[in-house]
């Protein structure tokens, strides 16, 4: 029997009132099932464990308590979940359950409550869609070729030069430094964290700090030297953002690379038979990158046009709740405790972030109603080839893993990529090859995975 339902009307902030009426004894049987599981449990002159009668077990704990008992929070989230799938309502979130009628376990029960829908748009025609997108202009050769010229180099044998060696990019390194930086006073303040023993590096642009290493090529074993230099503003240190800075270095030993050959020899120690059979592996990879690369800045791109061209009826409290979210999210992945997380949380720009929030919910409307209109599916077979791209190790304990979590992430997973594969192959996009470099400029970015409303959140 269908559960009589009444659903109010929407207001601007998505939330209707639903009351609902279950046919009578709905709940008869767990009623019985919670008397018999108190029964258990208590100890009544005149009867043995767990044998006194239901009556008796009713009277002595009370109706009010049973009843609470019966309609537990599982009792009635299943009720509701059969409500919204019989009236077909997209819920985000039960704002407000306001009053519950359920006196005998043979009556009906009856709900009243407030819940938010998930907002409901109408896309744009996805075909009338022409964007130009600029992609990395990347040789796929020249990224083969250097992608197993950094291969042999693993492979290297490194020979310490004799005294008149001097420090070239490849090398081994092995040094002392001891630096110091300039506060906002203008005097010079060592620091711990700056200093070492015996350090070893290879010598390559952009490894260290920006323009360390490359100030110490053309040094001799045994020669000292001052580099001036000056922290990026985006440092992790606090204390030394944008700060100048000076470091003595000592070299003691230089050592020289000796790469192997690229050959198939060389390949057999990469677990391939032959040199081409390297290649050709490298080749499929890069080119797996190459079209990920791509279709992430096409996706970034379609949804930005398609958030520009929908119009949307997002709560401030569905805001609210997916900050939230997300502050929680990294409050546990970087072990904050609460102390730290709350000054932290008093030092960020609240409106920056409503803001992004909001953009990742309008990203998530859109792709759940592609996913809703072409009616999406995840198979088993879907979920298991997502799972797959993780490559676990042979022996890794999957036990470890809430797998209903995992199961229901890889599901989103594969809903997003089906729904991100139809919008890309509906619009009309002409790649535009650009200079690598360009695309780190604001403005350009990569789209993850989009939320949908069955998220966790």
């Amino acid at each position: 029997m269908a559960i009589k339902v009444k659903v109010g009307k929407k207001d601007e902030n998505n939330i209707v009132d639903v009351s609902f009426e279950t046919e009578p004894g709905r709940a008869k049987e767990s009623y019985e099932r919670t008397l018999k599981r108190l029964g258990s449990k208590l100890t009544i002159k005149g009867f043995r464990a767990g044998k006194a009668p239901a009556k008796v077990i009713e009277e002595h704990v009370g109706q009010e308590y049973v009843r609470a008992e019966t309609l537990d929070n599982r009792f009635i989230s299943e009720l509701f979940d059969e409500v919204f799938k019989q009236e077909n309502l997209n819920v985000v979130h039960i704002t407000n359950l306001e009053k519950v009628d359920f006196e005998k376990a043979d009556d009906p029960i009856k709900v009243t409550a407030k819940v938010e829908l998930y907002p409901e748009v109408k896309l744009p025609d996805i075909e009338k869609i022409k964007l130009k997108v600029d992609v990395p202009d990347i040789s796929l050769e020249e990224q083969v070729n250097e992608t197993l010229e950094k291969l042999a180099q693993n492979f290297a044998d490194f020979k310490e030069l004799d005294a008149d060696g001097t420090i070239e990019i490849k090398d081994e390194i092995e040094f002392d430094f001891d630096g110091e930086f300039k506060n906002d006073e203008g005097q010079w303040i060592p620091k711990p964290g700056m200093r070492a023993e015996n350090y070893q590096i290879i010598v390559e642009s952009g490894r260290f700090i920006e323009n360390f290493l490359e100030q110490m090529v053309g040094m001799k074993a045994g020669e000292e030297k001052t580099l001036d230099l000056g922290f990026p503003e985006n440092y992790h240190d606090e204390e030394l953002k944008g700060k100048d800075a000076r470091f003595k270095v000592k070299v003691h030993k230089i050592k020289r690379p000796n790469v192997p050959k690229l050959d198939d020899e060389l390949a057999k120690k990469t677990n391939h038979e032959t040199l081409k059979d390297l290649k050709d592996k490298v080749t499929e990879e890069i080119s797996k990158q190459k079209v990920q690369v791509e279709n992430n800045l096409v996706n970034e791109a379609i949804l930005r046009e398609l958030i520009d061209k929908t119009e949307f009826a997002i709560s401030p409290s569905m805001v609210q709740r997916e900050l939230d979210h997300d502050l929680a999210n990294m409050k546990k992945q970087k072990n904050m405790s609460d102390e730290d997380f709350k000054a932290f949380v008093e030092t960020i720009d609240r409106s920056l972030e409503e803001k992004t929030a909001e953009e990742k919910l309008k990203r998530g409307i859109i792709i759940t109603t592609v996913i809703k209109e072409q009616k999406f599916e995840a198979s088993t077979e879907d979920i298991q080839n997502e799972l797959a791209k993780y490559n676990f190790p042979p022996d890794y304990d999957m036990s470890q893993m809430n797998m209903p979590a995992v199961v229901n992430q890889l599901n989103l997973d594969v809903l997003s990529n089906k729904a991100m594969a139809f919008i890309r192959e509906q619009a009309k996009i002409d790649l535009n090859p650009v200079d690598p470099a360009s695309l780190m400029m604001p403005g350009h970015g990569q789209t993850g995975h989009v939320h949908g409303p069955d998220c966790s959140h």
